[in-house]
């Protein structure tokens, strides 16, 4: 069911949009009622940050009841066979998206949804090879995020280097259960100097985890209020988070990673999660 808004001032819009209820186990899973979409017209535009964004918005309430962020699913290859053979929610979220490219290219959205079917298979199958990413994700975790930058343009070849970096950086996160250990794992290769591309990498993993409520939940540990919580998200953007007396989470170690380093994608996800909070929109 959807409620559309039509002005001359704001255009069309979807203002309340509730989508039939899926189940995995005893819990309802749903897509959300996204309004925009990453296009992808090459295979590996599939793995870049829009099209991880879009997933992360668009399969929210499944993502988190695995705590996967989407770069994670994109390199999980039992997870993706999982999510397709889901006949109800993997189908709709397809044409959520196919739709949205459609309306954006005025073109046809059957073909856009033949085309991201044939392209999630060709991701879960590449994501099934996981030898190569396995040695990165050790080289990420015992030297860091440019050591595999480096090891990578030894061993793959120019087309493949940025997918070889993801697929390590999502082998690396696996030892990590839920978004604080996560966050953590991604706040380690912060601690030093970071290249531009190794700093991209990590601001782009750790954007597309913090733009999800729950791992902003774990993050903040318990706040008496909302308003706390948001001076506390604030502070955390800028890098000037207090250090709370026992913490309970990696929030200095985040917070420590966002002052050393430039990570404008991260720090404008809080900044908007913020403004989300306080508009009372919360995503």
């Amino acid at each position: 069911m959807q409620v559309i808004s039509d002005s001359e001032r704001a255009g069309t819009e979807v203002v309340f949009e509730q989508e039939n209820e899926h189940w995995i186990g005893n819990k309802a899973i749903n897509i959300a009622g996204i309004t925009e979409a990453a296009m992808c017209t090459r295979l590996s535009d599939y793995y870049d940050f829009p099209a991880r964004r879009t997933v992360g918005r668009l399969m929210r309430q499944y993502l988190d009841e695995y705590a996967l962020s989407a770069l994670e699913l994109a390199f999980d290859a039992s997870h993706l066979k999982l999510l397709e053979n889901n006949e109800k929610l993997f189908p709709r979220a397809v044409q959520r998206v196919a739709g949205l490219q459609a309306k954006e290219t005025e073109t046809n959205q059957v073909q856009w949804a033949d085309e991201i079917f044939s392209a999630i298979t060709q991701v879960r199958e590449h994501a099934g090879d996981t030898t190569a990413a396995d040695e990165f994700a050790g080289v990420i975790k015992t030297q860091g995020l440019d050591a595999v930058i480096d090891r990578v343009g030894l061993s793959v070849p120019r087309q493949g280097r940025e997918v070889a970096v993801r697929f390590g950086l999502a082998r690396y996160l696996k030892d990590a259960a839920d978004w604080n250990g996560k966050l953590e794992l991604l706040a380690r290769p912060g601690d030093g100097d970071l290249s531009d591309p190794a700093r991209r990498h990590l601001d782009e993993a750790m954007a597309e985890m913090v733009d999800g409520a729950a791992a902003i939940m774990e993050l903040l540990g318990g706040q008496p209020d909302m308003g706390t919580a948001n001076r506390v998200i604030m502070k955390l953007a800028a890098g000037r988070c207090p250090v709370p007396k026992k913490p309970i989470s990696p929030i200095e170690a985040v917070s420590g990673t966002l002052a050393r380093h430039a990570l404008p994608l991260t720090r404008g996800v809080l900044y908007d999660r913020a403004a989300l909070e306080i508009g009372g929109r919360a995503r």
